[in-house]
């Protein structure tokens, strides 16, 4: 459980270290913000105080009965006004939905002094209207107060927070940084390690031993993290000590392998039965035959987006029934490309032929749905290999628990094998062998 763990962080260094650099940027983004809410809700508190003593300013030369004054002047009041006015707009625009009840008293104390002015031009003598009117502004001026006071405890407990964030953010960062440095030297430790063993069997000339170099090389593609390519390794080596008309087990066998990539794969036909060879069979160049099936599917190729990539050796030429071979490779290809129809992203089929020996080997790769073993496609093309004598084989492929893709692989003979020379292989004791001749030959003199 640890090492299964472990193996999941260090896949997912890059990823928490991207994920620490945003928290750390939007963590200081607002650690700023806020610091700069809280000074301009401390120069807006001094504003409305300001804007208020303005009033008292106004109300007092009121009663000394200064009318000539410049505090009962126009000019006065509409700068009053103006005050109250630039702090609802600083309000509105640096704190929006944060303060609410503080728009809301300052609006309404914004309304009380331009009444209270008003009453201030028009009232002679009658102090009673003006002390209420006063009165009431003094009192929203207290509540205005005390909704900056609770603004200001909100904002100080979100600059708190932020900077408790920021500071935690800090202190991770070159923790994290130092896990990747220290996961990078081991890594070159190990690897130095394996690069030291494969030394050693090189000195010692213990190459031959297939079980030692073979474990090695897995070791050395595991640690990169090429689990695929360290199995495709074990295949083929396993595959290259067998006669060549056999395939390795894992291809012929169903195979299960443990998570985290499981696949399955199935198996169409166990024998690989060379045919009895006549006038039916010819050569046929497996890479012109190829050609003409994409060329006939380019259409669907390219509409759908789909990438193609082919790796065909030149020069190679099958053994078969050409009108077999051809229907065999469309519907094996066309398969490809419709399993690639409901795929998202990248959509991509390979196309390999290569030949090991007397066969011929083409292998169609596909990241798209699974092939299903009683599908049409495969029934007919399980119908179609045959006529030509091969293997059929498919390989649906899981890797981190999600369908990765298909891969098939069509085995057939090559035709670099005598016609003349070789009609039929039969196997058992002499004395059986010419038993059985004399029984034909003399079937035949009969006929």
């Amino acid at each position: 459980m640890k090492s299964k763990l472990l193996f999941f962080f260090s896949n997912k260094r890059p990823f928490f270290v991207a994920t620490l650099v945003g928290a750390l940027t939007l963590s200081g983004l607002y650690l700023k913000n806020f610091s700069s809410q809280k000074i301009q809700l401390a120069n807006l508190s001094e504003g409305v105080q300001t804007c208020f003593l303005r009033i008292n300013q106004s109300y007092t030369a009121k009663l000394l009965a200064q009318n000539n004054g410049d505090y009962l002047g126009n000019n006065f009041f509409t700068t009053s006004e103006e005050c109250f006015a630039e702090a609802i707009t600083t309000v509105k625009n640096q704190f929006k939905g944060e303060a609410k009840t503080l728009f809301k008293n300052l609006n309404a104390l914004s309304s009380e002094v331009h009444t209270f002015h008003e009453k201030l031009r028009t009232s002679e003598g009658n102090t009673e209207i003006l002390a209420t009117t006063f009165v009431s502004i003094e009192n929203l001026k207290v509540e205005t107060q005390d909704s900056v006071v609770t603004l200001q405890e909100d904002i100080q407990n979100d600059l708190n927070l932020t900077r408790y964030l920021f500071y935690l953010f800090s202190g991770l960062f070159p923790l994290l940084l130092l896990w990747e440095y220290l996961g990078k030297k081991r890594e070159e430790k190990r690897l130095e390690m394996l690069e030291q063993e494969a030394t050693t069997l090189l000195e010692e000339g213990d190459t031959r031993e297939d079980l030692r170099v073979e474990t090695l090389l897995k070791r050395a593609l595991t640690s990169e993290q090429l689990s695929q390519c360290s199995r495709l390794f074990e295949v083929w080596n396993k595959t290259r000590q067998l006669p060549q008309n056999k395939l390795p087990q894992e291809l012929t066998a169903p195979m299960k392998v443990k998570p985290p990539q499981q696949e399955i794969f199935e198996e169409i036909k166990n024998d690989f039965d060379r045919p009895v060879l006549g006038t039916h069979l010819k050569e046929v160049e497996v890479e012109l035959l190829l050609a003409k099936v994409v060329d006939s599917l380019s259409g669907k190729i390219f509409t759908s987006g789909i990438r193609l990539d082919l790796d065909v050796a030149s020069d190679l030429c099958a053994l078969g029934r050409e009108e077999s071979l051809e229907q065999l490779l469309y519907h094996t290809t066309l398969h490809s490309l419709n399993s690639l129809s409901e795929t998202s992203g990248l959509r991509r089929l390979c196309i390999s032929a290569k030949a090991f020996g007397n066969h011929i080997d083409l292998e169609f790769f596909n990241n798209g749905e699974f092939l299903a073993e009683d599908s049409l496609e495969v029934t007919l093309c399980h119908e179609l290999i045959k006529e030509v004598g091969g293997q059929f084989l498919f390989e649906n492929i899981m890797k981190e628990k999600k369908k990765s893709g298909t891969k098939i692989k069509i085995r057939l003979n090559s035709s670099l094998v005598d016609p003349k020379r070789l009609v039929s292989l039969k196997k058992g004791k002499k004395k059986d062998l010419m038993r059985e001749l004399s029984s034909s030959s003399s079937s035949s003199s009969t006929l």
